[in-house]
């Protein structure tokens, strides 16, 4: 279209529109935080386990999976929740009040220097593993199960807790989710709408039935070992996972790990296999 401005037409590298990466926080599959996760490595630990933290075994072998460790503790009262509501509250909304906690401290900020900012939240929601888990028994579901275990309130709850102003959303694009936010976020601070932002990402597995399904279409691995770009590979492991970032302009950063220099999404439409481009 003539004279319409493309996307990649806008000057990310002018200074004005730097934008750093300023605090991390993180859970991973037998790591607690990231210095575990990065120990683990180094040391070669197998964080892929064979037991029944979230299910029982099963011959499809979906029990065989990375986890995160202790999801079930939480401080409610540090949080402001009642006890009532925390026991209906889904792993992925009681991590990302802690991780991005650790995200704003690891950034050097304070929670009163954060609070009525205009910072917008943008998390990924993808499943709904812990909601399905709690409708095994459908005569007895308790209040406040559906706001407690909809991805899509994870991003309102972080802004309700730490008190922020700004857009407050939850994307869903499957595998890609979490690109969407980061390109949201990035749109949103180099544009005015916000000063920073929260990004971030939770995947839990409470419930076997997408395991299940995973395993009866292949997706899958049979032998339960990730085999990247290798002939004989069939498949992958599932694998917990929770992390935040802060994004924020240069002229605010206290530190910085990276500087974000662009973000960019999109779909190919129609894919000659017939499946799909996430």
């Amino acid at each position: 279209m003539p004279g319409r401005m493309l996307y990649t037409d806008m000057d990310f590298l002018a200074p004005e529109n730097e934008v750093h990466i300023t605090g991390i926080s993180g859970r991973f599959s037998e790591a607690s935080h990231l210095e575990e996760f990065y120990e683990n490595l180094i040391n070669h630990v197998d964080m892929v386990t064979d037991d029944e933290r979230r299910y029982p075994r099963k011959s499809s072998g979906i029990h065989v999976a990375g986890k995160i460790k202790e999801v079930d503790k939480f401080d409610s009262q540090f949080f402001g929740q009642t006890a009532k509501y925390v026991e209906v509250m889904s792993p992925e909304m009681r991590m990302s009040m802690e991780l991005v906690y650790e995200t704003i401290v690891d950034a050097g900020l304070s929670l009163e220097e954060l609070r009525e900012t205009r910072t917008g939240v943008y998390v990924t929601g993808s499943t709904l593993d812990s909601f399905q888990s709690h409708l095994q028994d459908v005569d007895n579901v308790k209040a406040n199960v559906y706001i407690g275990n909809n991805p899509g309130m994870i991003a309102n709850k972080i802004s309700n807790v730490f008190a922020l102003n700004g857009p407050s959303m939850c994307i869903d694009s499957a595998c890609s989710s979490a690109l969407y936010c980061i390109e949201e976020a990035l749109r949103a601070i180099r544009g005015g709408v916000v000063d920073q932002a929260l990004v971030g990402a939770i995947v839990y597995y409470g419930s076997p039935y997408v395991a299940d399904d995973f395993s009866q279409n292949t997706m899958s691995k049979k032998w339960h070992r990730c085999k990247a770009f290798d002939a004989t590979g069939d498949g992958y492991v599932r694998g917990e996972t929770g992390g935040y970032l802060l994004l924020q302009r240069r002229e605010d950063c206290r530190r910085s790990y990276a500087r974000l220099v662009h973000a960019r999404t999109n779909v190919d439409g129609k894919s000659e296999t017939g499946g799909y481009d996430i």
